[in-house]
């Protein structure tokens, strides 16, 4: 969050780092409160255990979505780094992201509510996320 304030994707005030401690404190804030927000609503809406399978499955599909594009990503890392990549590496990064993509389908075939809805709001986000930095790239 710090970051995409710096890079003027958030408000550039997102950015701003505590005078004393030189921690960024209102992206901390804000990630705080949201998370709060979340906790909450997601607590009173689904109940306890329920609101933890949500809570864990949104951000355990946002982690493998990280290790998906980081994966996908490494070829174009190497050739920009000056490196020569082989059909090794190539086939290493195919591979991780097969077996990602299959627990992935594996979260979907879920029939627990909570994971669904998970699911559902982690999807929702990410579409969001991708129409956002769309509109901003123009």
């Amino acid at each position: 969050m710090f970051d995409m304030g710096r890079d003027g994707i958030l408000p550039a005030p997102v950015s701003s780092v505590h005078g004393k401690r030189l921690t960024p404190h209102v992206a901390a804030f804000i990630t705080f409160f949201a998370a709060l927000i979340i906790a909450s609503l997601s607590t009173i809406l689904l109940g306890g255990f329920n609101a933890f399978l949500f809570t864990a499955t949104a951000a355990t599909l946002g982690t493998l979505l990280v290790h998906v594009l980081i994966n996908a990503s490494m070829p174009s890392a190497i050739k920009n780094s000056g490196d020569k990549y082989t059909a090794v590496d190539v086939l290493l990064v195919a591979a991780a992201v097969i077996a990602l993509a299959f627990v992935f389908y594996g979260t979907f075939l879920s029939i627990s509510s909570p994971v669904i809805i998970g699911t559902v709001v982690f999807a929702a986000f990410v579409i969001a996320s991708a129409v956002m930095a769309t509109f901003r790239a123009k």
